[in-house]
């Protein structure tokens, strides 16, 4: 289409070959239909029919806006030209350019009448304005014929032109948000022949050389209808996407449902329909997929028969023994958006729900907002995530990956080749507020059209985007190969089964992992129902402790030391439940002490003050701390010093409440290895600390 994004690129320098990319204007002469709306229904009607948009408000009342997000900084300079021509219907009312509108509450309109008048008019927090009633002008042309609308922005004034000649000039007030389009006020129908946005914009793009293709997932994808939302596991084997108006979808009035499909040897099997609860009569799609793949974030609410519920929100569901549970509704404190679509994303440790919606504290259209999961399992006030990440424009579709800091995002907002572009940044701190500057993904990710909708597995290997481009229908999901510079940073994937100790039966449990140098707990997952397995990522750079609970079983605690790790690692390690009954003897893992020395380090805090809350609940258990040594060294000071680890740990727990009559210990040296000390491999393996259920 020549829908035009005219694009002048700049060689910036030869030595680091990175492009600085203008953007000079827009220019839609509607070719194609690729980027605007088009419906037909009892209130309205829009479709690219012979290179022009025609639109029909059918309605004998109100306005219908006919818009698409675009990016224009309001602060400079600019120029907005259509060329419409009224068919039928009404001549004593408008048409014309809707512009710097934010939701259905604040927007200016610029309109003419086929009997020769104009007006510009609009809406301040639904507060009907109107700074020029009604005033006739010269050379304003009549049904049938077609009408240049024009509005420049010159320094602090706006002018008003119809046909090239000025009907007059105000000082210029600022935009509420960057959507424009047209505007029909009632029961009429135009053609428009051309739509056009000329200004001077610089884009931020990423500085990578690297150019991929991007690969169409093919048939067993993608179809003649919608394919929206592609959501890709952390594993990338499993992938669930958003079907709109597909025959296959379960009954209801054009509605989207949420399909599945699992990656064999590089090749995407047959989407499947997910069924029932997931899938009812109304809108059904998944934001967001746990690790573990147990836990999902999907749109909407859902009653508790699963029928849809027809009120503001985003539930939570939980993979059972028999399937997915009915979704239920996420609690977050003063949740509302003014905006007519949300979007949401939750992270990978399932603690952190970035928001897409409009609110009081907007600047715009939509906004990136952050909630944090509280210990009762609600969410807190939504937190505005700042000017880096939001703009006058729109921001959707944002997608944390699994490192906790990439985030990738869609804005009309900021200078790209289309109406949204897909951008990234990186979180600066701990506040959610201080971000990088958001780099634009560049022409390979982002077209002429609105992109939107990414996902990236963990080894960030391949983006999973959405496009009209080259589709076999409507909308397909495409992937593309990352470059390094955009790719989130490395993680490490923990992954097993949770077993009974002693049966080896996998078993369904609750997993938290946290950081052993600040104990602070890091995230949670859960074990599949059917065969215990688990998944959780962890962010490089750090020391890692982990468990599973479930009740009546003590977990043996684990640990992993990802500081020296730099890249993408997978790493298998199966988590033991001991049960809790007299003779079980069960290893504290994670508690250490400094070398040589009977005195606790901080990293064992976590893992005591578990077996401390074992013993609150459990009133009536008394143990025996055993305390053991490899064989290096005096074994008389070897015996000595695992005597006085165990009274350590004794006072440990006397000190937080615990009785001293329900608790006995005994050092035994390096008498009882259970691992050859022949090297330091295993000779560590002998360096422990168990205790042993004596009584209940």
């Amino acid at each position: 289409m020549k829908k035009a994004l005219v694009l002048l690129t700049l060689l910036c320098s030869l030595l680091s070959l990175s492009k600085a990319q203008v953007v000079e204007g827009f220019e839609d002469e509607f070719i194609d239909h690729s980027a605007w709306t088009e419906s037909n229904n009892e209130n309205s009607f829009c479709k690219v029919i012979d290179g022009k948009y025609i639109l029909e408000h059918k309605r004998t009342s109100q306005s219908w806006l006919y818009t698409k997000s675009l990016y224009l900084d309001p602060n400079k300079d600019f120029y907005i030209e259509t060329k419409m021509t009224q068919l039928s219907g009404v001549s004593n009312d408008g048409y014309g350019i809707v512009f710097g509108m934010s939701g259905i509450q604040n927007y200016y309109s610029f309109v003419v009448s086929s009997n020769g008048k104009y007006k510009l008019y609009g809406f301040i927090n639904n507060e009907f304005i109107s700074p020029r009633e009604w005033t006739k002008g010269d050379g304003i042309n009549k049904q049938k014929t077609a009408n240049v609308l024009g509005i420049r922005k010159t320094g602090g004034e706006i002018s008003f032109f119809v046909n090239g000649k000025l009907m007059f000039s105000q000082p210029y007030q600022p935009f509420f948000g960057l959507s424009i389009g047209f505007v029909l006020n009632r029961n009429m129908k135009v053609a428009v022949d051309y739509f056009k946005v000329q200004q001077t914009n610089t884009i931020n793009a990423v500085k990578s050389t690297e150019h991929y293709t991007r690969e169409n997932l093919g048939a067993n994808v993608n179809s003649a209808y919608g394919e929206i939302g592609p959501i890709i596991t952390q594993d990338g084997k499993t992938l669930y996407i958003d079907r709109k108006s597909h025959p296959g979808n379960t009954p209801g009035n054009d509605n989207d449902d949420i399909w599945v499909t699992h990656n064999q040897n590089d090749s995407w099997e047959p989407v499947k329909n997910i069924g029932k609860p997931l899938n009812n009569s109304s809108h059904n799609f998944v934001l967001s997929i746990s690790p573990d793949e147990n836990t999902m974030l999907v749109g909407n609410l859902y009653n508790p028969d699963g029928s849809p519920r027809y009120d503001d929100g985003v539930s939570i569901t939980h993979r059972t023994a028999t399937g997915w549970s009915i979704p239920k509704k996420l609690e977050i404190e003063d949740y509302y958006s003014d905006g007519i679509e949300v979007s949401y994303n939750l992270s990978a440790d399932r603690k952190t729900l970035i928001l897409s919606v409009q609110r009081k504290d907007s600047y715009g259209e939509h906004d990136l907002y952050v909630s944090f999961l509280k210990k009762d399992e609600t969410w807190t006030r939504p937190m505005h995530m700042g000017r880096a990440l939001n703009t006058l424009g729109d921001e959707s579709t944002p997608y944390l990956a699994a490192d906790n800091v990439t985030l990738y995002f869609s804005t009309s907002g900021k200078p790209g080749y289309g109406d949204n572009d897909i951008f990234v940044s990186k979180r600066l701190d701990n506040s959610w507020t201080n971000w990088s500057e958001p780099l634009n993904l560049g022409p390979d990710i982002n077209t002429s059209n609105w992109d939107g909708y990414y996902s990236t597995p963990a080894n960030g290997e391949y983006a999973y985007i959405v496009s009209s481009h080259q589709s076999l229908g409507q909308e397909d999901v495409f992937r593309i190969k990352l470059a390094k510079e955009v790719k989130p940073e490395p993680v490490v994937i923990i992954y097993g089964k949770v077993l009974d100790k002693e049966t080896g039966k996998p078993l369904e449990a609750t997993i938290t992992y946290y950081n052993l140098n600040t104990n602070q707990e890091v995230g949670i997952a859960r074990t599949n129902p059917v065969d215990g397995s688990y998944k959780i990522i962890l962010p490089c750079g750090q020391a890692y402790g982990f468990h599973a609970d479930k009740t009546g079983y003590y977990s043996e605690r684990t640990s992993v030391d990802l500081t020296e790790i730099k890249t993408y690692t997978e790493i298998e390690r199966n988590l033991l439940l001991t049960p809790m009954k007299v003779g079980s003897k069960i290893a504290l893992n994670n508690v250490w002490f400094v070398q040589s020395k009977p005195v606790l380090l901080t990293t064992s805090y976590d893992e005591l003050d578990s077996l401390v809350q074992i013993l609150k609940d459990y009133p009536t258990i008394k143990i025996e701390i055993s305390g053991h040594t490899d064989n290096v060294g005096n074994p008389k000071l070897n015996q000595k010093l695992s005597e006085d680890r165990v009274e350590a740990i004794k006072k440990y727990l006397i000190d937080k409440g615990i009785s001293a009559s329900r608790l006995t210990g005994k050092g035994y040296g390096s008498t009882r290895p259970i691992a050859s000390n022949a090297k330091e491999e295993t000779r560590r393996l002998n360096r422990r600390v168990e205790f042993t259920i004596v009584s209940m």
